[in-house]
């Protein structure tokens, strides 16, 4: 497990967000931004539009941390995203170079770009005819894409996603 800390990020909208400090598979970059980890199934991630939008579960366990926070990480910076994902002991990555959301007014749609990686391009990818990349935001109880399932829960192993500047 990477080792993680708390760090205050912007005094503006006065966020304190969890961290990598130094990834694993990383080493030799440091600050991430961690908006979900997976450890294990204990937190339900089929959860509300409030929920997605506000964040839940724990920090040092399993956690999304939240739509509008995210969102405003957004108008501060640019922002890299970057998988880590643990499968049966392994870990493997996967970055995308620009990663932006829109406001709540847009459903805080997804755009990525700049794909590198060792595991798949999981955003751009149409696995059961789910392309995430360019999508709206969707929860159990608000529908916003163009398919018949809802939001993007990546359920491969253990996950986190992070960003960085």
């Amino acid at each position: 497990m990477p080792e993680t800390g708390f760090r205050a990020i912007n005094e503006t909208i006065q966020l304190s967000v969890p961290t990598f400090a130094s990834p694993t598979t990383v080493s030799s970059v440091n600050g991430w931004i961690v908006i979900q980890q997976r450890i294990d199934g204990s937190t339900s991630f089929n959860e509300t539009w409030n929920a997605y939008k506000n964040g839940f579960g724990t920090y040092n366990k399993n956690f999304w941390f939240g739509l509008e926070k995210i969102y405003q990480l957004m108008v501060a910076d640019d922002y890299r995203l970057r998988f880590e994902i643990l499968i049966n002991g392994s870990w493997f990555s996967d970055e995308h170079d620009y990663f932006v959301i829109s406001s709540s007014a847009q459903n805080y749609k997804l755009n990525v770009s700049g794909y590198s990686g060792e595991f798949s391009d999981v955003l751009n990818t149409v696995k059961t005819y789910i392309l995430h990349n360019g999508m709206k935001f969707s929860t159990i109880d608000q529908d916003n894409d163009l398919v018949p399932t809802s939001c993007f829960l990546l359920e491969i192993g253990s996950t986190s996603v992070v960003l960085k500047v």
